[in-house]
């Protein structure tokens, strides 16, 4: 398996999210308490809700989003459990425990996208987060496949492209990825995240004064120095492979 040390490039772009989960009484409140910053207040009200009805599926879905925006990850991870357990399909609550997964246990969070894709195959976001996963165990041919189907699907998914441009750095192909990475890199409303992964490209290419010169616009020198010495590892293979 590849190191995770890159695990945060590929994870810029995602996080539990509610998806179609139908609003109950008081989770307007919580879905402005959350829209506005506010996910204490959201938590607060969500978790009054499943103290009244502990099977509200959307009260759950409300409480572990809110937990997972207040770093709270286990209480996020048993609030998604329990809606699984109630509905073993259910596709909020699945994407919010495979992305929980993804940085300690790849595998399970692969496990979690690929049955959201089976039940939904044009699930962009299930999609993206299957290609993460499968980057994460060093099946990066795979993974790229996953991000192509969700671009397929919505072309306009920034968060794919990015990774399965980090993907074809990570494959060996880092010349394949700076023709995706530069021009997403140098849009007005770029992050600061899809220049670190330009950058990681562009080291994995052998450029690495490039990628600092990047790497500057966001870091201090020692941070650069660090994250160049980080991104230039990733060409030695792991024991095992």
């Amino acid at each position: 398996m590849r190191p995770l040390l890159w695990l945060p490039l590929l994870l810029g772009c995602c996080g539990p999210q509610n998806l179609a989960v139908q609003a109950r009484p008081g989770l307007d409140i919580a879905d402005v308490a959350m829209a506005n910053g506010a996910a204490d207040t959201a938590l607060r009200v969500s978790r009054q809700v499943v103290a009244g009805d502990s099977r509200n599926i959307s009260g759950l879905q409300h409480q572990g989003d809110a937990e997972y925006a207040l770093g709270e990850v286990g209480a996020a991870a048993e609030s998604f459990t329990r809606i699984m357990a109630i509905d073993p399909d259910n596709e909020a609550a699945g994407l919010g425990l495979g992305r929980l997964a993804l940085a300690h246990d790849p595998a399970k969070a692969e496990a979690l996208f690929a049955h959201i894709v089976a039940l939904k195959p044009r699930q962009a976001a299930a999609l993206t987060d299957l290609g993460i996963a499968r980057d994460l165990l060093g099946r990066h041919a795979e993974a790229q496949i996953a991000y192509r189907q969700a671009l397929a699907v919505d072309p306009t998914r920034s968060a794919a492209s990015v990774n399965l441009g980090l993907s074809l750095a990570l494959d060996g192909h880092p010349e394949e990825a700076l023709v995706i990475l530069r021009p997403l890199a140098q849009r007005s409303d770029a992050s600061p995240r899809v220049r670190q992964d330009l950058a990681a490209a562009l080291v994995l290419a052998g450029d690495r004064a490039e990628a600092a010169a990047l790497l500057r616009q966001d870091m201090t020198p020692d941070a650069v120095q660090v994250a160049i010495t980080g991104y230039h590892s990733l060409h030695a293979p792991m024991a095992g492979e």
